[in-house]
């Protein structure tokens, strides 16, 4: 067993068009990985971030992955502390039992995230929320239950609170 395959090699593509409206930003993002090998990036090293990248998303063990996101992140509330973010995507896989391209099984789906960042101010400074609302959706309505368990068909809500010295 390894980590990177004899003589394997791929590369990924990226971009971003987008359009600002004062704090604001709505963006168009995509993303490419050719199916030529997996990409690869060690969990150790954190999360990998692509413009097309959505919280709690990895396209870390893919290859022939093609997504298009949608993202709108409002900054306006910047003055009293807060920022919302919001994303879908559809996310398109290498065939979910090909894994030589896709080396955790995912399907095709859809991706939905809400994230609400908050920095608190006055006698509270230091403290920061977030609030965290993802929904994975698999695009194959007939598959086995182990294709989706821990995959799609899925929610994810987290809310953190962290302050700092």
């Amino acid at each position: 067993m390894a980590f990177i395959l004899p003589n394997e090699q791929t590369y990924a593509m990226g971009g971003l068009l987008g359009r600002r409206y004062g704090q604001n930003l709505l963006s168009f993002n995509f993303l490419h990985i050719a199916d030529e090998g997996r990409f690869l990036f060690p969990r150790e090293w954190g999360r990998e971030k692509f413009y097309a990248s959505l919280n709690r998303e990895r396209f870390e063990g893919n290859g022939g992955l093609n997504t298009i996101t949608l993202k709108y992140n409002i900054n306006q509330f910047n003055t009293k502390g807060g920022k919302l973010s919001l994303g879908a995507s559809v996310v398109s896989n290498e065939g979910k039992e090909n894994f030589r391209l896709n080396k955790y099984g995912m399907l095709d789906y859809y991706h939905l995230a809400a994230v609400y960042d908050y920095n608190f101010s006055g006698k509270l400074d230091g403290l920061t929320t977030r609030l965290i609302a993802i929904g994975k959706i698999a695009m194959d309505r007939d598959v086995d239950l182990s294709f989706l368990s821990n995959r799609a068909d899925m929610s994810h809500f987290t809310w953190v609170l962290d302050y700092r010295f």
